[in-house]
């Protein structure tokens, strides 16, 4: 069986520097949940990310082949205020 999913490992924390942003760091994409969390497990102990707490490492499950975000376009921050 092919598996149709993948898992994106993401860092993601908001910008000190810079109010109102987030710095996302796309860190990988595994074939499997078991992989991508013992990825998050190696990149915790990495300096520059052994700073930061469990939950700025957050794993997504995207199934492939699917158009899953967006579908219906998408309103600029500009637009929406």
């Amino acid at each position: 069986m092919i598996e149709t999913n993948v898992y994106i490992l993401f860092h993601i924390h908001k910008d000190l520097e810079e109010p109102c942003t987030e710095e996302v760091k796309i860190l990988g994409v595994y074939s499997s949940e078991t992989t991508a969390t013992e990825a998050r497990e190696r990149y915790k102990k990495l300096y520059g990310f052994d700073g930061y707490p469990e939950e700025c490492f957050m794993i997504d499950k995207y199934e492939v082949d699917v158009d899953s975000n967006f579908t219906t376009g998408f309103v600029s921050w500009i637009e929406a205020t």
